[in-house]
């Protein structure tokens, strides 16, 4: 998880930011863990006066240069890794699914990476890439690159389409037919029951509401109702990759 911008349009470092009761970097920590055994985080230089990590069972690998771009930074996180695969995001990721993280690194096969694309735009900072993939990112970044959507077409990587991303992530907001705002809201009810509600601010009567109860470390209840009404029950079962 890169976690070293500088949030100059926030103000704040969003990592500290609160989501629910607890700082956003915890949250999507909190999130990862119940997918994967290994979570690697690349944050700012000691001296940025970044505020500490206070989290344990971490892996923390700090930048070089402050704020030198997420480049340098994936390179970085990839290296410091013990596994051969890593699913890659930034700390502004709120709704973070880590089920749907855990289907993308499913989809590798005999491919480097795995990234999403959405609303034509490819997501590379919520998608998946093999340890090895930091030689060709660091050419990059050596090269003076600075767009991470770069690094696409330098490893080879698997595009999942919008179409494929939303079979596996119900909830990804609708970029493609019009521009929409949405609002979504999330409260954890207890230890084991978490709340979502989202409402389409520009359609009425477009809400989707999604609780979701963790009975067991493993197993989870999802009780899902979409924006057409229909309700459907699912139950997951959750796995680490090591």
């Amino acid at each position: 998880m890169l976690v070293g911008g500088q949030s100059s349009r926030m103000g704040q470092p969003k990592a500290a930011l609160d989501f629910g009761g607890m700082p956003l970097l915890t949250r999507i920590v909190i999130e990862l863990k119940w997918w994967f055994e290994e979570i690697v985080i690349v944050a700012a230089p000691e001296t940025a006066g970044q505020p500490r990590i206070e989290i344990s069972g971490l892996t923390i690998v700090h930048d070089e240069t402050a704020f030198a771009g997420p480049l340098d930074a994936l390179r970085r996180g990839l290296n410091a890794l013990d596994h051969d695969v890593a699913f890659a995001c930034s700390c502004d990721l709120p709704l973070l699914n880590s089920d749907v993280a855990a289907d993308l690194v499913a989809m590798l096969d005999d491919f480097d990476a795995v990234i999403p694309e959405v609303g034509g735009k490819l997501q590379p900072l919520h998608a998946v890439y093999r340890k090895h993939c930091a030689n060709a990112i660091g050419s990059l970044a050596a090269s003076g690159e600075k767009r991470l959507t770069a690094s696409a077409a330098a490893i080879n990587g698997r595009r999942v389409t919008e179409h494929e991303l939303r079979k596996i992530d119900p909830q990804l907001t609708d970029v493609t037919i019009v521009p929409q705002a949405r609002l979504t809201m999330e409260q954890q009810v207890s230890s084991d029951v978490t709340l979502t509600y989202i409402t389409n601010l520009a359609v009425a009567n477009q809400q989707i509401v999604r609780i979701e109860w963790d009975f067991s470390r493993k197993w989870s209840a999802v009780a899902l109702r979409d924006e057409n009404g229909a309700f459907s029950i699912d139950f997951q079962y959750r796995k680490r990759f090591k």
